[in-house]
């Protein structure tokens, strides 16, 4: 999906993960699986427990960095060209400055 932004609205968006404070055995493994920054939370910041974060959620964040929207790709596996499209269009009305839709914390 970095790819495609990148095709039409190049610099608009970027895609990053965010592992939870606590797996960091993990890491290695995580980092294998594709080529998205990683991210390691930490006790300090604690952002997944802030944001009440749940494992493969997808946090839209417009450009003020304020939370627009919250999808989860587990509930909404990403093979499948219907929820693939909801994510994708999620981001782009972020990137248009459409309110936000879906629950943020």
């Amino acid at each position: 999906m970095q790819n495609d932004f990148e095709a039409s609205h190049p610099g608009s968006v970027e895609i990053l993960a965010v592992n939870e404070f606590g797996f960091e055995s993990g890491l290695d493994e995580m980092s294998a699986l594709g080529d998205l920054p990683l991210l390691q939370d930490i006790p300090d910041e604690d952002a997944w427990q802030g944001w009440a974060a749940n494992w493969r959620d997808v946090y839209i964040l417009d450009a003020d960095n304020v939370c627009f929207a919250v999808y989860n790709v587990t509930q909404n596996k990403l093979g499948e060209t219907k929820n693939y499209e909801e994510l994708k269009g999620l981001f782009e009305a972020a990137i248009n400055g459409e309110p936000g839709n879906r629950p943020c914390p």
